[in-house]
């Protein structure tokens, strides 16, 4: 039996499912790139970050928490500090709402604290378009340089 194109059926069957095969070879890999980047919080990680500063001054170090996002972002924060200094144990807290828009800075101060000089432990917790992200810093930290920095 011929074929419309001229060809026999026999000889185009094998031709068509090559072509078949190599289009659904390249759909698989892309049908798992499309399910994976639209799994939630798969791009948390790229999109969103946070860190705590620090500007240490003769007696105090202040600490600032910063939130930063790559997209247009609203959220919560927690900031906790622990500090213990020759005064005793002290417990900050402060939370609140972030929003950060399209015109807005990448990062933006959240909290400030102030605390004495001594040891310390400052915890602080985001929730950014539904993903949470966590940052910490002791005094220990502080007493080692860092090999290197990571910034969004």
């Amino acid at each position: 039996m011929r074929h419309p194109s001229g060809g026999s059926e026999a000889a185009s069957a094998p031709l068509c499912k090559l072509t078949y095969n190599r289009i659904l070879g390249a759909l698989v890999p892309l049908l798992a790139l499309v399910c994976f980047l639209s799994a939630p919080g798969a791009m948390a990680a790229e999109n969103f970050g946070c860190r705590i500063d620090t500007q240490p001054s003769a007696r105090l170090i202040k600490l600032s928490a910063v939130a930063i996002a790559l997209i247009p972002a609203t959220g919560t924060f927690e900031f906790e500090v622990v500090s213990r200094s020759a005064a005793g144990k002290t417990v900050s807290r402060q939370s609140g709402k972030v929003k950060i828009g399209e015109t807005d800075a990448r990062e933006i101060v959240v909290s400030r604290l102030a605390i004495s000089k001594g040891d310390f432990q400052a915890r602080l917790k985001i929730e950014l378009n539904g993903e949470p992200l966590a940052c910490s810093l002791t005094n220990e930290d502080l007493q080692t340089p860092p090999v290197h920095q990571i910034r969004l």
